[in-house]
């Protein structure tokens, strides 16, 4: 111990004009979790289908025959996605100015289901007939970010200094899953 405090006290700082060094720290990614519903924030609107509208009443013969399509919105269900981040730094420049370049990458794996449904109804005279349509998709993604920034920071006295930097963030998701359309 006695050794340790010794050669502390006896070490000249370094100056050092390239530092490398390892990076790790764990993540927390809710981009799966940003979902949004633009037609559930305003009334169901229904809409005439008009190319289905035409090819029916010309199939069928009837003029007053109508099909309209009422989307009633979704709910999405996800897991927050967590990893590890692992990577490293390269530090350089001189007294005044400093540069760092880090990169960092890490995997994780989510799931989500997402919930719809929808409405169509084919109207012919005073006689309507409605399909409910509900639409369940389940999911299994992998979900691979990468991080690199390039910082650099210029000291104007020994107790400032400014700094800027560029960053760059990738993230890549794929998966599988199933789809059911219940009718």
């Amino acid at each position: 111990m006695a050794g340790a405090v010794l050669a502390t006290a006896l070490a000249t700082p370094a100056r050092a004009d390239v530092v490398i060094g390892p990076r790790v720290s764990y993540y927390f990614d809710n981009s799966n979790l940003r979902t949004s519903d633009l037609d559930g924030l305003r009334d169901a609107l229904q809409v005439i289908d008009a190319d289905l509208t035409g090819q029916l009443r010309e199939a069928s013969g009837f003029d007053d025959l109508t099909v309209e399509v009422q989307d009633n919105g979704s709910a999405s269900n996800s897991d927050q996605v967590g990893f590890a981040m692992v990577g490293g730094m390269v530090n350089f420049g001189g007294d005044r100015d400093r540069f760092t370049v880090t990169a960092m990458y890490g995997s994780g794996e989510a799931g989500t289901e997402l919930v719809s449904s929808r409405n169509v109804t084919l109207s012919v005279a005073d006689v309507q007939f409605t399909e409910l349509s509900i639409i369940q998709t389940v999911t299994a993604e992998e979900v691979d970010r990468l991080d690199l920034e390039l910082t650099w920071q210029r000291r104007v006295s020994e107790n400032f200094a400014i700094s800027a930097g560029a960053r760059y963030e990738r993230l890549a998701v794929t998966g599988a899953g199933t789809l059911v359309i219940q009718q």
